[in-house]
């Protein structure tokens, strides 16, 4: 699959560029670093997008580790290059990167000066007999100006892997390693919007996407139903939320960036009368009241995140589909694990209970979505259904 987006830094100021546009937003951008990226200091010099939901960002002899789903540095960054990339430092690569990407296949090259080393992303070490020299060792290279000093490189997703140095920039196969024909070119040909004088990094962001047939939102309804319990009866639905994220697809996208969101609106009612039912705020603030059912017309749609806040001590926040954020809990698993899984694997039972003889009753609207949370909570796929259930106790 073809990258969907892909930013470029130039000096304090980067560009996205958008595939689906084939160039950057007019009048968006460029856009000040420090404003949209906290933390990170400019210029920035190398970053990559390692392919589980991280990005590495390199400006001078430290580095930063982006986490893309929540868009913000993880905690204790930066760190120096020397002391955290021992093997990259071993190969005099500690005091700054270049440029690196993603070759998509487990390996990550940087690069520096007239050498570079393939990383091998598993292991998180640099495979034997690198630093090696780029001239001699990357087809149709020799003799032009990518032999030494690359400004960034971007890998497109679709076999290509673009090298950019100056105001040049060449298309390199992912396959053979080689430059095609036709290369160097001017960045203000290919690049519509990017800074046409040359880029100091650059990197595709990852994406997200389902598998065919993998959305299944909701699953396995029960139906209304009626369960006894000692001195009284709770009316309720069950149903699962189920969504298979494409692992299969090619780099960059990856499952560690799809997640689930729930929304809801609606009202419990126990004896004629609603009972104030509250959520989770996801930017953790006090816990807001589900909304009722908008009436016809309305101009709200009165959804709000599903969620659940345990005031505790101490306080925890529950959420449906989420990885970073919120804490795990026995209705919202992923499978094989949370952090990079492929399977969300979600279950919900909402109802109303009340003793004999009470008249309770439960109508929610529901709204299921498969996101990607590394493109803003791009909304993949989504459904749309009703729990109504009650009687009398």
């Amino acid at each position: 699959m073809t990258a969907k987006r892909v930013y470029f830094f130039s000096g304090a100021e980067y560009v996205r560029f958008d595939h689906p546009l084939d160039g950057v937003l007019p009048l968006v951008y460029p856009r000040g670093i420090a404003g949209a990226w906290p933390g990170l200091t400019s210029p920035i010099d190398a970053a990559v997008n390692w392919g589980n939901g991280k990005v590495y960002f390199f400006s001078g002899s430290q580095y930063w580790r982006w986490d893309t789903r929540l868009d913000a540095a993880d905690p204790f960054y930066p760190r120096p290059i020397l002391l955290a990339w021992t093997d990259a430092a071993s190969a005099h690569f500690g005091s700054g990167i270049d440029a690196a990407v993603n070759w998509g296949n487990g390996k990550a090259y940087l690069f520096k000066g007239a050498e570079y080393i393939r990383h091998d992303i598993a292991s998180g070490s640099i495979d034997p007999g690198y630093p090696k020299p780029i001239a001699g060792n990357w087809g149709g290279v020799a003799g032009t100006i990518f032999e030494r000093d690359l400004d960034a490189a971007v890998n497109w997703g679709n076999g290509k892997v673009y090298w950019f140095k100056g105001d040049q920039y060449g298309r390199l196969d992912v396959g053979t390693k080689a430059l095609d024909p036709g290369y160097p070119r001017a960045i203000s040909a290919g690049w519509p919007g990017v800074f046409p004088t040359g880029v100091s990094g650059a990197v595709e962001w990852p994406m997200a996407a389902v598998a065919a047939g993998g959305f299944n939102v909701p699953a396995n309804r029960s139906g209304a139903q009626a369960v006894p319990f000692a001195g009284g009866t709770r009316f309720v639905e069950s149903f699962e939320m189920n969504i298979d994220f494409d692992g299969a697809a090619a780099y960059p996208t990856t499952c560690a960036v799809g997640e689930y969101r729930q929304y809801v609106r609606g009202e419990f009612r126990k004896n004629g009368v609603v009972k104030t039912h509250l959520l989770a705020d996801p930017g953790g603030g006090p816990a807001p009241a589900m909304l009722p059912i908008p009436a016809a017309g309305a101009t709200g749609d009165n959804f709000r995140e599903d969620g659940l806040d345990k005031a505790g001590p101490p306080r925890q926040l529950f959420f449906y589909g989420h990885r970073a954020l919120g804490e795990a809990f026995g209705n919202d698993g992923w499978v094989p694990d949370r952090d990079t899984g492929c399977q969300y694997r979600g279950k919900d039972g909402p109802g109303s209970g009340g003793t004999t003889g009470q008249v309770v009753s439960v109508r929610l609207d529901f709204r299921g979505q498969a996101i990607d949370a590394a493109s803003g909570g791009e909304v993949l796929d989504t459904a749309n259904w009703s729990v109504i259930a009650g009687g009398t106790a």
